[in-house]
């Protein structure tokens, strides 16, 4: 092999080890599938005084639920709805496309929301809708429902 080619190779293992390492830091809590989108502001930790739209875990979703400060919403259908849900949710059926941009216009965009769906997809592609419709406060269930209920979450059956 020639110096260059020993160089190339040295600088690929490195890259490889550093991937390595980043990719498996241990973390099990899958806060890089949360996203977090703040508004007009820089973000942080205090949701108070700022437009947030956050996609957050189970068990994050659950605290907000306690707090009884949020309006709880399933984006599916009624049908999935009567299968399982969440206590106390809404619903606002994410493929009745005649009314769902004037079901959310009709919310107070001042209260914050909790939606979720079935894995997340509605749910999230709701979330952008609420941010463009000019909501306050909006947080998506990570993995929706099936999420939910695999970290032991309870469901209404």
């Amino acid at each position: 092999m020639t110096k260059r080619s020993w160089i190339i190779t040295g600088a690929v293992f490195v890259a490889l080890i550093f991937v390595a390492i980043l990719g498996f830091s241990g973390e099990s809590d899958n806060s890089s599938n949360v996203k977090t989108i703040c508004v007009n502001v820089s973000c942080d930790t205090d949701d108070s005084d700022q437009r947030v739209f956050r996609t957050i875990s189970a068990h994050e979703f659950d605290k907000k639920i306690d707090s009884n400060e949020s309006i709880l919403i399933d984006m599916r259908t009624s049908d999935e709805h009567e299968q399982w849900r969440i206590a106390e949710s809404d619903i606002i059926d994410f493929y009745d496309t005649d009314n769902l941009r004037n079901s959310l216009e009709k919310l107070d965009t001042t209260k914050t929301y909790l939606i979720y769906c079935n894995s997340g997809n509605r749910s999230e592609a709701t979330l952008e809708m609420m941010k463009e419709i000019g909501f306050d406060k909006v947080y998506d269930l990570n993995g929706g429902i099936q999420a939910w209920a695999a970290s032991g979450k309870n469901v209404i059956q």
